[in-house]
């Protein structure tokens, strides 16, 4: 029976934590330029600065959501945190106009729309829209909070000031995961993204050399998919459909020969004999799409297909 408990639950070799608070210490870099913002876990809005890892909280709820990524974003409207009416170029695309509070933003000019608040902080109304390119006039009425006009088809956190940097280069050197090989392995990741998943790719977490010639990257691929690429040996999975807003559960198994992708108790397999000749670090984040990473663990072997379908269900 203790054999058998071992083999449904093996042990991780790395297992790294992002809903207690805490920064593993072997991450030895973090790049992010601009003021940014998060929700701490008594439920306040805080300001950290350049290259300050965020984690976040559900404002309403208070539950812990993770070590939050984002990528690069500017925000158009002035003044944010307390926004008077205004106007700002824009041009035919998707922008998301978030804010806080009861009050109401009415659109006028290059697009038309009446946006009403949803309640005071932390409750948070965001509107999704396509202007005709030209002048967008931003009337405020009302108590009107911490206010983004981002181009994109969804929101991001506050932006305290003009624009934010994306969240990355996390890395973690491969002296600091025991076991580590490009023979076998697995990894395995827990994540969630807001409520709209990228139109593009975005690199999750992954196994590289400093390039991408020597690789193992679980991300979301084009159309909404959790999918794996490595490199050498040309793996590119199709794809598994996941859920915007839902915990994502994630995982890639690797021997020669012998590959497994998951996601959702779901899986994808290959062949493929060819494997990467070295790794050097463990990436976290990739500077593209906005998610919140949970857990990520790493196993020094090749774990059963039976046992990524039940990890990651």
């Amino acid at each position: 029976m203790r054999a058998s408990s071992i083999m449904r639950s093996p042990r991780p070799d790395t297992n790294l934590q992002f809903l207690s608070g805490l920064l593993d210490p072997r991450v030895s870099a973090w790049t992010r330029s601009g003021v940014s913002s998060r929700w701490d876990a008594a439920g306040a809005l805080q300001a950290p600065g350049d290259n300050v890892a965020r984690f976040d909280y559900d404002p309403l709820t208070l539950a812990p959501k993770g070590l939050m990524f984002e990528e690069a974003r500017a925000n158009l409207i002035a003044s944010p945190d307390t926004p008077a009416t205004q106007s700002v170029s824009v041009t035919a695309q998707a922008y998301t106009l978030s804010f806080y509070g009861s009050g109401t933003v009415t659109l006028s000019g290059a697009a038309t729309a009446t946006v009403a608040g949803t309640g005071a902080v932390p409750n948070r109304r965001a509107y999704t829209f396509t202007p005709s390119a030209g002048t967008l006039t931003l009337t405020v009425s009302g108590t009107v909070r911490y206010a983004n006009l981002e181009a994109g088809a969804y929101a991001t956190s506050y932006i305290p000031g003009a624009s934010r940097g994306a969240d990355t280069g996390i890395i973690l050197a491969a002296s600091t995961l025991p076991g580590l090989s490009v023979s076998q392995g697995t990894l395995f990741i827990e994540w969630q993204f807001p409520g709209i998943l990228p139109p593009g790719q975005a690199a999750i977490v992954g196994f590289d050399d400093g390039t991408g010639a020597n690789r193992i990257l679980l991300r979301v691929g084009q159309g909404g998919v959790a999918d794996m690429v490595s490199s050498p040996g040309g793996i590119d999975t199709t794809g598994i459909a996941v859920t915007a807003g839902t915990i994502i559960r994630q995982a890639v198994a690797w021997s020669s020969g012998s590959w497994a992708h998951c996601a959702g108790g779901q899986i994808e397999t290959s062949s493929v004999t060819t494997m990467p000749a070295t790794f050097t670090r463990l990436n976290l984040g990739g500077g593209s799409g906005s998610f919140w990473l949970r857990k990520v663990r790493h196993y020094a072997l090749r774990l059963p297909d039976n046992t990524l379908k039940t990890m990651t269900t």
